[in-house]
């Protein structure tokens, strides 16, 4: 697990391969954004959370299906008064707090390139407000969250306002065009404008919050 270099108060790491990330990520982030309610906010079992995510058919794409996770501080907090953390939860979470930051980022070395600057928009979403009221005014005022929200619930986001905004957000702030057209197809309206306009929101909000060097 490495360090990387990260906007102030947010700890990023990556892992060697996605079964280190995964095995180590998952519980901490479904407790914390994940579409079912069994899981979100509440304790569970392995065995709820294999049921949870497992199809009919037995096929779990969870561990494989993930490049990248995020978690805030607030959410942390509550996940450590509920479960006992495995010996890999337990090493990252003791780095989290010793630090005190307020935001973990998590990829892996095959992580796609995009993959670490939209989970960093997640965490300056969160810490900045500035940055998110601006970011908020404009993609309500796009017209597009709507539908944008509707294929963001069909890739198993949660129902929740907030989480559908950031996603919104770090998605046309940070993805590739390739990227945008397999999770928003078809779209009525084009979502390029506001694109342009949140991709400079990103870029100044990431100089303003300076980043600290990786170790």
């Amino acid at each position: 697990m490495r360090v990387l270099s990260a906007p102030r108060r947010v700890l990023a790491v990556e892992f060697e391969n996605r079964r280190e990330l995964t095995l180590t990520m998952c519980r901490m982030e479904e407790f914390y954004e994940s579409p079912h309610k069994l899981i979100r906010g509440n304790s569970f079992t392995w065995e709820q959370f294999l049921n949870a995510y497992m199809d009919e058919a037995g096929t779990l794409d969870y561990f494989s299906k993930w490049e990248g996770f995020n978690v805030p501080r607030r959410s942390l907090d509550l996940f450590k008064r509920l479960f006992v953390p495995t010996n890999r939860e337990a090493e990252l979470l003791n780095r989290f707090y010793e630090g005190k930051f307020e935001y973990l980022i998590a990829v892996d070395v095959n992580s796609d390139p995009t993959v670490l600057p939209h989970e960093l928009s997640h965490a300056l979403f969160e810490m900045d407000n500035a940055y998110a009221h601006t970011a908020v005014d404009k993609i309500s005022d796009s017209g597009l969250f709507e539908e944008m929200s509707r294929h963001l619930l069909a890739a198993e986001y949660p129902d929740q306002t907030f989480v559908l905004l950031s996603e919104v957000n770090a998605y046309l702030a940070t993805s590739a065009e390739n990227e945008l057209e397999e999770m928003f197809p078809g779209m009525r309206m084009p979502y390029h404008p506001l694109r342009r306009e949140l991709v400079a929101l990103w870029e100044k909000a990431s100089v303003d919050n300076a980043s600290c060097a990786a170790v």
